[in-house]
């Protein structure tokens, strides 16, 4: 299942889209519970602060925000958005927004669904090229 990320600015502009491809994933719940790890994975791995991470599965917003922890089939990619949170300090905002609210990132997983499989497998991130330019060295 392929998933869009879309880091925005404080105005509001987009300054990277990734598309990312999960191997064998065809659980909604699961690639939404994903996007949230690999969101927040980069934002660790960026050092950035004052973070807002919109989802439209109000499902997971709400167990990322509060921890709440099930052995449901996402409970160990829950865990590991926990411990990411837990291993860094950042200012991080779980917000829930309605699925219209989250065309970008929808935008962004059809587009990263014509480039070819080897294409995919060859960028973790898709425009990671451009990361350092928005965002500053790391």
């Amino acid at each position: 299942m392929l998933v869009g990320l879309v880091f925005r600015d404080s105005d509001g502009h987009v300054r990277l889209a990734i598309g990312l491809q999960h191997q064998g994933i065809v659980n909604p719940y699961l690639a939404e519970l994903l996007a949230f790890r690999d969101a927040i994975s980069f934002v660790a791995s960026r050092s950035l602060s004052h973070v807002i991470v919109e989802g439209d599965s109000e499902v997971v917003v709400n167990q990322v925000r509060h921890g709440i922890l099930e052995d449901s089939v996402g409970g160990s990619v829950l865990r590991e958005c926990l411990q990411i949170l837990s291993s860094f300090s950042a200012c991080i905002e779980f917000r829930a927004v309605p699925r219209s609210a989250n065309s970008a990132a929808h935008r962004v997983a059809r587009k990263a669904l014509l480039l070819s499989p080897v294409e995919l497998e060859s960028f973790d991130f898709l425009g990671v090229a451009s990361v350092e330019s928005f965002w500053g060295p790391g």
